[in-house]
Order: structure tokens, then sequence, then C-alpha cells
């Protein structure tokens, strides 16, 4: 009976050891560092970290730096604009509390019949493609009239067929802008696996997003993300085309 009994104490360390391994392997551990460019060294600015487990995510600070807290099994993409990503997960790492990951990504090379393209054009560039956005009324009204003097004509060369036509001529041309830009970032989100569209959705998820100009141009990249992640799982909960799309608060996100 004693021996039993010393023999069943023996083995609550090891339950106990047993149960603690387990619980640590589905407990929260952080993840900090950040990422760099594989043939210079040089450190990555516009860095996204995706938890492709929850689909939570975060950007780097303006360092470079990262720091996300997950689960010590869930699957992690670190990416930057324009370069190939990186997939990992800790489940087999050694136990710790922290952990500095900092890897070095590569800019992917495209093959196509007689040339290479390397990547597509960087995060940059759309940015500054989008602050362009936008036109001046002013510029597409004729000149040279004195609306003082001369009230009656300069009302008529405002509102005329012709001066309406050349306002209208560079609102669909802008708009036609945005709407190519906005496509070009939701081409990134879908490498990144944020959003799933199939090329003829695109221009229907732009309308149901309705994203302003100033919105586009004033938000962070985070909270645009933030955005365009949310109305994607929105605009997957009800019908498209046939039905009439519920409005949104823009102003909450």
């Amino acid at each position: 009976m004693t021996e039993k009994l010393l023999k069943h104490i023996a083995t609550i360390p090891l339950a106990i050891l047993f149960a603690f391994c387990l619980s640590s392997q589905d407990s929260q551990v952080r993840i900090v560092g950040s990422a760099f460019d594989k043939e210079t060294g040089n450190k990555l600015i516009n860095i996204l970290v995706v938890n492709k487990t929850n689909g939570n995510g975060t950007f780097g600070d303006k360092y470079g730096d990262y720091n996300i807290l997950v689960g010590k099994n869930d699957s992690i993409v670190i990416s930057a604009f324009g370069y190939s990503s990186f997939t990992f997960s800790l489940k087999d790492s050694i136990p710790r509390t922290a952990y500095s990951i900092k890897p070095l990504l590569s800019k992917p090379l495209y093959f196509l019949k007689p040339v290479t393209i390397i990547a597509e054009r960087e995060l940059e560039d759309i940015v500054e493609d989008i602050q362009e956005l936008g036109y001046t009324k002013e510029d597409y009204m004729l000149s040279g009239v004195d609306a003082l003097q001369s009230p009656i004509t300069f009302l008529y060369q405002v509102f005329s067929r012709r001066e309406r036509s050349k306002r209208l001529v560079a609102e669909l041309v802008n708009e036609e802008r945005k709407r190519r830009l906005l496509k070009e970032l939701f081409r990134k989100y879908i490498d990144y696996e944020i959003i799933d569209l199939e090329d003829n959705e695109f221009d229907e998820f732009i309308d149901y997003c309705s994203v302003s100009e100033s919105f586009l141009q004033s938000s962070s990249q985070y909270e645009f993300l933030m955005y365009i992640k949310y109305m994607y799982r929105q605009w997957g909960n009800v019908p498209h085309k046939e039905d009439l799309l519920p409005e949104i608060d823009f102003d909450k996100y």
C-alpha cells in the first residue's frame, strides 16, 4: 500500500509539469523585431505583421520596429511592400515569454517572356499618388471676367454647359485615378491575405467602401487597412448587386 502511494505521489510532479507545458503552448507570447533587405542589409520601414490565425495585424513603427502579442501556436506573416513575405510559428520553439524575430526579406522576381520585372512599385509611390488626388475647380472656369463689372456674363460662364462639362471631365478623371490607386492597394492586401477579391469584384467592393478622398489622404496606413478589413467583413455578409447595401457610419472607423 505504501509503495503504491509513493508511486502515485511521484507521478504528480510529472503530471503538473506536463500540464504546464501544454498550457504554455497555448499561452500568449510577445514578438518584437524588425525586417531587413536580404541583399543590402538595410532595415525596412513599411513592414506589416499579420496573425493569420485570428486575422489581427499591425504595422511597424516609423523606425521599422514591431511589437505584437500572439498565441504560441499561431501562424505569423511578416512582410514589407515590394518584398516576399516570411511565415513562421513558435509552437516548436523553446518556451519563452518574448521572442525577437528579424527576418531577411527578398524582392520577388516575376518572369514574363522577354522581360524580368522586380516586384511591384513601392507603397511610398502609391501614397504619393494618393496625395496628388484632387483638382482645382477654378482651373476649369473661363478666366478674364470681372465678376463685379459683369455679373451676368460671369454667372453665364460659370454655369454654361461647356464649363460644367469641363468640370465634370475633371471630376471623372480624378475619380478614375482614385479607383486605380485603390485597386493597386487592394491587390497588395490580397497578396498579404487580408482580403480576397476576384478581378470582377474590385469595382463593386470599391463602391461599397465609398472611401472619401479626404479619408484616403489623411488616414494612416494601419487605420486604412483596418477600415478596409472591417468593410470587407461587412461586404461578405450582404447580397451583392441585386439588393441595396446598408449604410455605414464612416465616422466610427
